[in-house]
Parts: C-alpha cells; sequence; structure tokens
C-alpha cells in the first residue's frame, strides 16, 4: 500500500473558500452505478427526492434516467457528510464541505472511504475543486493502490 496523504500535507485543500469538493469516479457505466449503490449501503445514508425523504432504490437504471425529479442521496463518514447527486450515468460525483474535514480523524475518513469506493470499483477515485474534474488534489490509484495529491 502506498502512503496516504495526512492533513497536515494536504490542509490547503480543505481551507473554505465558499466552494465544495467533489469527488469523482470516471468513466462509470449502469453497473458501476448498481456497485456503488450496493457499496453505499455499508455506511448510514439518507436519500431524497425533490427534497423529500424517500425510499433507496433497489435498481440505479430508473434513477438516472429520471429528468423530471431531483435525486440527492446523502452518505455519513463518522460525522463527515458526503452528497450524491445523480447528474449522469458516465461519472459518480459526490460532493463534501471542505469544513467539515477539520481533524486527521475525518481525514482518515475521507481517504479510507476513497481507497474502499475505488477497490469496490476497480476505478480510480479524485478529489478536485468543486466542478474542476481535471484540477485533481487527491487521487486515489486503483491499480497500485497509492494515494498521490497535489
Amino acid at each position: 500500500m502506498g502512503s496516504v496523504p495526512t492533513l497536515d500535507r494536504c490542509r490547503d485543500i480543505f481551507q473554505t473558500d465558499g466552494s465544495l469538493r467533489d469527488l469523482y469516479v470516471t468513466p462509470t457505466n449502469l453497473k458501476d452505478w448498481q456497485r456503488f449503490m450496493d457499496f453505499s449501503a455499508g455506511y448510514p445514508r439518507a436519500y431524497f427526492v425533490d427534497g423529500n425523504p424517500g425510499e433507496i432504490p433497489d435498481r440505479i437504471g430508473p434513477l438516472l434516467s429520471d429528468s423530471q425529479q431531483t435525486h440527492l442521496m446523502r452518505l455519513d463518514l463518522w460525522g463527515v457528510t458526503l452528497n450524491c447527486h445523480f447528474f449522469t450515468p458516465e461519472e459518480i460525483e459526490l460532493d463534501i464541505d471542505p469544513a467539515a474535514i477539520t481533524t486527521e480523524a475525518s481525514f482518515s475518513a475521507l481517504t479510507d472511504f476513497m481507497q474502499s469506493l475505488g477497490t469496490a470499483l476497480g476505478k480510480d477515485v479524485i478529489l478536485t475543486h468543486e466542478n474542476r474534474a481535471k484540477d485533481v488534489l487527491i487521487r486515489f490509484a486503483c491499480g497500485t493502490s497509492e494515494f498521490a495529491f497535489a
């Protein structure tokens, strides 16, 4: 296993600046999304349709093809909240408020999630500035099981 970055080395990434940070897994397809949904069942989660609490669907296909409603799933990583927006089948995107990453424990929860997700899907997981998928701040490389950071 490669070295995991520490919060001290990455503290600048989590400076609050009014924007979120995004986690991406790409490229994805419906099979990857279904694996993600199965994987996410290992965390406390809540699901919302148009802002109202709802039941988490068993199958991902109908959810991703529903352009009439907004869907949101929140995952709780031991006090760190990740929001999953079901924008497109081609990528899994979650966002996080950088203000939630203030301790080594919260940072470890995030990096542990990145590693577990990447391993479960067999894909790299990247953390970026909001809506800047090409500006990688932290990458978990599934092929080498190593982290790299800006």
